[in-house]
């Protein structure tokens, strides 16, 4: 069983990034997520241009565009499958915790109704993006584009280990990732979701302009990262 404490973490990692890129990607565990019933959680940052996507109105669309004026110029494209799901199917997804809405599952590419890869969310320019997620493995991946050029990427492992889990598909606790850009990248447009394997699950997409914790070190930084936790119990594993 893992056992996670309620606590803020001045804890923070430093992971390498594209050859595009000379810079680091520093994460850092602050702040929670806001757990709304039968959702999870969603980002507690204030004063976002896109406050929450929550895939409620998804289902079975090959493109998303949320038609609420908070989320416009964002997109989300796939080239196959359905990412957009609920509840646990056995060896393919399952729900974060306390999650019982629609929510966005990325799996191998080409497998229909089971998840798809990669999935590609286009905005306008932004510095913050936030999503809530659990079961994280080790060949779920997140990568930030300004344009073509790669500004950022991680891993799920990174995620776990800094949440104090390991990267196996856990999927008895959530956690919100807040990602910031320092003020030397300003902005990115896009975010490429992909998964090698069944499969990278995440609900309540945020995006905006937002001011990173005080807390977290500014200088030469590219992005940053922070985490908040929901669900404790005891382990279960998605079966491959």
């Amino acid at each position: 069983m893992h056992k996670f404490g309620l606590k803020h973490f001045a804890a923070a990692a430093v992971f390498g990034l594209s050859a595009a890129s000379a810079s680091a990607v520093v994460v850092t565990v602050t702040p929670p997520g806001t757990a709304v019933a039968n959702q999870g959680l969603v980002s507690s940052v204030g004063g976002l241009a896109c406050k929450n996507i929550s895939f409620n109105e998804s289902t079975n669309l090959q493109t998303f565009a949320d038609p609420s004026s908070q989320c416009s110029g964002v997109s989300y494209n796939f080239s196959a499958g359905n990412p957009y799901v609920s509840g646990d199917s056995q060896g393919k997804y399952a729900k974060p915790p306390g999650d019982d809405s629609v929510y966005l599952s990325v799996g191998p590419s080409g497998t229909p109704n089971s998840g798809a890869s990669p999935v590609t969310i286009n905005l306008p320019n932004v510095n913050y993006f936030g999503f809530y997620a659990a079961s994280l493995d080790w060949y779920n991946y997140v990568e930030f584009f300004k344009g073509r050029d790669s500004v950022g990427s991680f891993s799920g492992t990174t995620l776990a280990e800094l949440a104090g889990v390991n990267a196996s598909g856990n999927q008895s606790a959530g956690f919100y990732f807040n990602v910031y850009l320092s003020n030397d990248v300003s902005y990115f447009d896009s975010v490429v979701l992909t998964s090698a394997n069944y499969a990278f699950e995440t609900d309540n997409h945020s995006f905006g302009i937002a001011t990173a914790p005080e807390t977290v070190p500014v200088p030469g930084v590219l992005a940053l990262l922070s985490i908040g936790l929901v669900g404790i119990g005891a382990t279960r594993r998605k079966q491959a």
